[in-house]
């Protein structure tokens, strides 16, 4: 059975083999966009339906589970909506809009994706969180939202910018210069990955990495303009291997601001944006992140192992996860009222095990695999009731995916709410989670709820949670079966010897900026 580690261990006999620390396309080093291209399609080709019911945003990095191509008439029907629905969003919400006239200490690129309605307004659970903690150090934030959904109202001032992107993006994708035809070099490594028996014939790399550079240094000219005009100390990212993170990043580089990444879900040693980097060239990669800013040791130590050659880039700082904080911790207004409000739904289904099921796609070989856990389940004679939650890039097909339960006889679950409300307000009233791999794995141990995995990339992807108890593997109804019992015997036993993470965030703040400092005076 392949595993993810057969792929990373290509990429490091790759690097091992070609001098790819020296491949530079416009003063680019473009070894990180190889990677990416051969880890998701790696990914893509064993662990995923083709078939999904809804893509990724354009714009944003894919994921495994969510990649799919689309046809050119729904891709214009997409970007033509979206430039409708920016302008409707610009006159509704224009209060909160922000102006890129001045200066500002930080500049925060945000995708609509990581948006949760709070008390009415939309909350960015990455970035907004920095914006509080960055103001009551007395810092002025700027934030850019990507993504073709504009959330009104929102929670704090900022720029909508995806017309923007899908211009410039479309700028690079017409760019027929001739230095990006010299990535002809990597022709001898993309015939040695066809024979490594890891993918398919007819894979390509040339064309599809060609074609993101041009797309990346396009928009990395749109980025340019706002820093020139901001001038900020530092610039937060997140999915820093999205497209638009990338150009930003590449922006940031090539002005010599220090750029951060924000952890948004899983990382370790098996994931390819985070793990095992074997060549660095002298000065680091300019489409990468010059700080990390991570949730734990876990995800520190993983980076450590690689960076560690080059104390002057690449660094990662243990920050936690500041949103989540804010939801452990419990005493928050906010937190409270969406404790009645869960308690209320849960009302008449209190004396039921409540499961959380977090998909990680739309696939349909997802969502197959989901019905019949739900039914085996019922079958058995365990009283529980389902919280269906979508991955954000999937939220469109609430209907769809409630007319598959309801047509199989399922009707104990909760869709639409178990999407749509913050997911710690979730976790804060859950028994059990159930995932293929989804890194609510990470979040759901905080909150005291066990995990059961339903893939085998789970064991590889959350090894911490796995050697700890908080996640075990079921692959079969029975195995599942046993696991909830299993994990709910032994729950008050995993809390008990659940370790303190708390982080204390003034330091890691002081921390972080000690090195925004050192990077800008290098």
């Amino acid at each position: 059975m392949l595993k993810i580690n057969d792929i990373m261990n290509l990429i490091n006999e790759l690097e091992e083999k070609f001098p790819v620390d020296r491949w530079v396309i416009d003063s680019v080093h473009v070894w990180p966009l190889v990677r990416f291209h051969l880890f998701i399609n790696f990914i893509d080709s064993h662990f995923c339906g083709k078939k999904t019911i809804l893509p990724p945003p354009l714009g944003t990095s894919s994921t495994a589970g969510t990649i799919i191509s689309l046809d050119f008439a729904k891709i214009v029907f997409r970007i033509l909506r979206s430039i409708w629905r920016f302008g409707c969003a610009q006159v509704m919400d224009s209060q909160k809009s922000q102006r890129a006239d001045r200066r500002f200490d930080v500049l925060l690129l945000n995708y609509n994706t990581y948006m949760t309605k709070m008390n009415g307004s939309w909350y960015s659970r990455l970035c907004d969180p920095f914006v509080g903690h960055l103001s009551e150090r007395g810092m002025s934030c700027l934030m850019l939202t990507a993504g073709y959904e504009y959330p009104i109202p929102r929670f704090t001032r900022s720029i909508f910018i995806q017309p923007y992107l899908i211009i410039y993006r479309i700028m690079g994708m017409l760019n027929r210069d001739s230095k990006y035809e010299r990535l002809e070099q990597l022709i001898e490594l993309e015939n040695h990955v066809r024979g490594s028996g890891l993918f398919p014939k007819s894979f390509s790399l040339i064309k599809p990495v060609r074609r993101r550079i041009k797309q990346i240094t396009a928009i990395e000219k749109y980025f340019k303009r706002f820093l020139m005009k901001t001038k900020p100390r530092a610039v937060f990212v997140t999915c820093y291997y999205s497209t638009e993170s990338m150009a930003l990043i590449l922006a940031c580089h090539h002005l010599g601001i220090p750029s951060i990444d924000i952890q948004h879900g899983s990382q370790g040693n098996v994931h390819v944006a985070y793990g095992r980097w074997n060549r660095l060239p002298e000065k680091g990669y300019e489409l990468l992140p010059t700080i990390f800013w991570c949730w734990s040791e876990f995800e520190t130590s993983a980076i450590k192992r690689w960076s560690k050659c080059n104390a002057s880039v690449h660094q990662p700082v243990v920050g936690g996860n500041l949103f989540l904080q804010r939801w452990v911790t419990g005493e928050d207004d906010i937190v409270r009222a969406y404790d009645k409000i869960m308690s209320d739904l849960k009302r008449d289904s209190k004396d039921k095990i409540h499961i959380l099921y977090s998909l990680n796609g739309c696939t349909e070989s997802d969502l197959g695999a989901m019905v019949e856990i739900i039914k085996g389940v019922n079958n058995s004679g365990l009283r529980s009731y389902f919280w269906v939650r979508l991955h954000p890039v999937t939220i469109d097909q609430i209907p769809e995916v409630k007319r598959i339960l309801n047509e199989n006889g399922i009707n104990n679950f909760e869709l639409d709410n178990a999407t749509r409300l913050p997911l710690y307000a979730i976790l804060r009233h859950m028994d059990i989670h159930i995932t293929e791999w989804s890194s609510v794995v990470i979040e759901a141990e905080y909150f005291n709820v066990p995990s059961i995995m339903v893939h085998e990339l789970g064991i590889e992807t959350f090894p911490d949670q796995f050697s700890s108890g908080w996640a075990i593997s079921a692959y079969t109804i029975n195995e599942i079966i046993s696991g909830i019992q299993l994990q709910l015997e032994r729950r008050l036993l995993l809390k008990e010897k659940r370790r303190n993470s708390a982080v204390p965030i003034g330091e890691a703040f002081d921390y972080l900026f000690d090195l925004v400092s050192q990077s800008t005076r290098r």
